[in-house]
């Protein structure tokens, strides 16, 4: 039901926290089901629309700086 909102109700109404896609793919929730996967430092998102982008994963990197590892799955 929440996801059947998403894009066609305003955000007021559906409060979340989301990614600005790059390339003007507009704003991603990251709930429920829009990280398809992580691919290597980045991870696959997809928009209401149905079209995925690829984002900079950040813990990933931070991870990677700092000698850790990423134990989040999907």
């Amino acid at each position: 039901m929440i996801e059947g909102l998403r894009g066609h109700t305003t955000g007021y109404a559906v409060p979340t926290y989301v990614i600005d896609a790059p390339d003007g793919g507009g704003k991603i929730p990251l709930l429920p089901d829009y990280m398809v996967q992580r691919q290597g430092d980045n991870l696959l998102l997809r928009n209401y629309e149905g079209r995925i982008y690829r984002y900079p994963d950040a813990h990933a990197a931070a991870a990677a700086q700092y000698g850790g590892t990423c134990d989040v799955s999907f």
